[in-house]
């Protein structure tokens, strides 16, 4: 058990059960304890259970486990009312309890929870209790760390989430090192303001107060512009998890994401026509926020879509997106219309710059920078600078450049 995660301490058992239930005792006369075979009180059967529930035996655990998840309901959510309630004996049930939103919304609700059963709610707690620990923003700015927990949880709806970090970076929590931060805080306060803070960090100083004021709005609304069904139909939809077939794309791995993504939902969009639009124009509906929550956390059908959204932050975003592979990368690479952040982030990759495919796709693409194009002219194969000095497709500093490898390749070899 985590040093941080709240334990009942074996002292505030009644003395006659200490030595049956200490450390090192006999397991067998623990184990008859977690088997609920001891006459006792409810709530000290609770309690007992709750202790038990974090044996040094597994065994021991998991027996006390499910009895305590036999007792009564009534009994179980008593003790989640009452605010005496040790924060061991609360995680412990949220931890037997952890399907049952009922248990998990009053363990939200009481005031002696701790921070890390909260958290543990917040990375595996249904919807109904997110949006409701969402609300409680005293313990979210008392813990920032809730705030990632519950806007990488799939289950938190998008309203919820774009609440939360609404409240999270306009109260300037500090979560700056949170996954796709600059994005989120840009897509709410706007590029400049958000670039302001992030520089004032920088240099250790706080936003001023009056800053405070009159803070430039997110350019588009913040309230999404289709029904709630509608659009938690769509999100879940694009963030259920896709697995690729390893043999797909495998005639021609170059080829688009996005045509991919396209034939993946052509059918749902037909359908989808009839109904208020397709894929593409639901997309449009929503907020920036939202679309960047999709951005960093969607499947390859979103990625597919919002590598080419009309925001940079949204396009941006799609690379930060753990499920982003080689193969996206490589697509977006050779994208003559791929937005220019897309290919900056893409170029000052590393890993993906060793990819030969990649390096192929930027090198053609008149949005690489051309100092970074020319770098990566000279990993290139002589076939390939061949064809790239004859091409008229590309700027034609980086053809000449190939020219000029190929040439000097071709006089290396002479000499030798």
């Amino acid at each position: 058990m985590s040093s941080d995660t709240p334990s009942y301490p074996l002292e505030l058992l009644p003395s006659q059960l200490r030595p049956v239930l200490a450390p090192g005792s006999d397991p067998k006369r623990r184990m008859m304890v977690a088997r609920a075979m001891l006459p006792m009180p409810p709530e000290q059967l609770l309690n007992t259970l709750a202790y038990l529930c974090q044996d040094e035996e597994e065994s021991v655990q998991k027996t006390a486990k499910k009895s305590l998840q036999g007792l009564p309901i009534g009994i179980v959510e008593q003790a989640l009312k009452d605010k005496e309630t040790h924060p061991g004996i609360i995680h412990n049930v949220v931890l037997a309890f952890d399907r049952d939103t009922n248990v998990l919304n009053l363990a939200v609700l009481n005031r002696s929870t701790d921070n890390a059963t909260l958290e543990f709610i917040a990375e595996n707690g249904p919807q109904a209790t997110l949006a409701m620990l969402v609300q409680n923003q005293a313990r979210i700015a008392g813990h920032p760390p809730l705030v990632e927990a519950i806007y990488y949880n799939r289950r938190t709806d998008m309203a919820s989430a774009s609440r939360l970090m609404e409240f999270a970076v306009r109260e300037r929590l500090p979560i700056h090192d949170m996954k796709g931060y600059d994005e989120i805080s840009a897509g709410i306060l706007g590029e400049e303001e958000a670039k302001h803070r992030a520089e004032l960090r920088a240099k250790g100083q706080e936003v001023p107060d009056e800053r405070m004021e009159g803070e430039p709005e997110s350019e588009e609304p913040l309230q999404a512009l289709m029904g709630v069904e509608e659009e938690e139909e769509l999100v879940s939809r694009l963030l259920e998890p896709e697995e690729e077939d390893p043999l797909t794309r495998a005639a021609n791995p170059l080829d688009s994401s996005r045509r991919e993504a396209d034939k993946e939902a052509g059918e749902e969009e037909d359908e989808e026509s009839s109904h208020g639009g397709s894929l593409v124009d639901k997309l449009r509906l929503m907020t920036i926020p939202q679309r960047l929550r999709l951005a960093l956390m969607g499947n390859k059908t979103a990625r597919g879509y919002l590598i080419a959204d009309t925001s940079r932050l949204v396009a941006a975003a799609v690379c930060r997106n753990p499920g982003f592979t080689d193969r996206e990368a490589a697509d977006a690479a050779r994208n003559r219309g791929a937005n220019e952040e897309v290919i900056r982030i893409i170029c000052n990759n590393r890993e993906w710059t060793k990819n030969y495919h990649i390096k192929m796709g930027l090198v053609s693409n008149p949005r690489t920078p051309l100092h970074k194009a020319i770098s990566i002219l000279k990993s290139l194969t002589d076939k390939d600078l061949k064809r790239l000095a004859r091409s008229r497709e590309i700027p034609s500093a980086v053809a000449r450049m190939s020219k000029r490898l190929v040439d000097d390749r071709d006089k290396a070899r002479k000499k030798r």
